[in-house]
């Protein structure tokens, strides 16, 4: 792999769903992260185009779990405590 920062081997590449593109964003993990954003506990939804967040499986607490977040601004994968309640991707993986 050309590159070691996670999230530029994670995204699609381009702007056609993505805000903004890094140079060094190739998707050599086929995984294919697309910016779907974030939806709120009240039901708004923001960061569509610019975010792609992924619920873990590790909750923080009794009302937060952590999630893992893509975002067009850097190329590494960031980890975030969120409330249950809102609305984030999941990836399904199989073994």
């Amino acid at each position: 792999m050309a590159t070691s920062v996670p999230g530029a081997l994670l995204k699609e590449p381009g702007t056609v769903h993505w805000n903004k593109s890094g140079s060094n964003v190739t998707n050599e993990t086929g995984f294919t992260a697309l910016p779907s954003g974030t939806r709120f506990a009240a039901g708004t939804f923001t960061s569509y185009g610019s975010q792609a967040t992924f619920w873990t499986i590790t909750p923080n607490g009794a009302k937060e779990a952590f999630y893992r977040g893509i975002y067009d601004y850097t190329s590494l994968v960031l980890k975030y405590s969120f409330p249950k309640e809102a609305g984030l991707s999941i990836r399904c993986i199989r073994d």
